[in-house]
């Protein structure tokens, strides 16, 4: 964009912040769930500054967002419940299992894992028209 505006200056906005992957609930999304926040699957890149606004077209960066953050932890802690729930079904935790297979275990954490990437997909366009 540089190149084709003289100028632009874009900051990376993460759909899950970066709060999150910091905090408590970082170990589930980077061990269990195998994502990484600064892949483009949580990556929406916006204007840094007013001028890179008006000549790139970009949307502001809105900085920290607490209600934002708020809603994605609880995004988060709703599916690590669910993770943890297909582990307690698979028998890896202390209070054994209902017996469900390794295959039926590891297809409930794709599926999980593609539903947490499609749900940030679906915020992004919010994140990029500055809403």
């Amino acid at each position: 964009m540089t190149a084709r505006h003289g100028y632009c200056r874009a900051a990376p906005f993460l759909v899950i912040g970066d709060t999150i992957w910091d905090g408590e609930h970082g170990a589930f999304l980077y061990a269990q769930m195998d994502l990484i926040g600064f892949d483009d699957w949580n990556v929406v890149m916006l204007a840094a500054d007013a001028r890179t606004t008006q000549l790139c077209g970009l949307p502001a960066h809105p900085g920290s967002v607490p209600a934002h953050t708020q809603a994605m932890t609880g995004h988060v802690i709703r599916w690590k419940t669910r993770y943890e729930f297909a582990l307690e079904e698979f028998g890896v935790t202390a209070t054994g299992g209902q017996g469900i297979t390794r295959e039926q275990f590891e297809a409930q954490k794709g599926a999980l894992r593609q539903e947490i990437i499609d749900t940030v997909a679906s915020m992004k366009p919010r994140a990029a028209s500055g809403s």
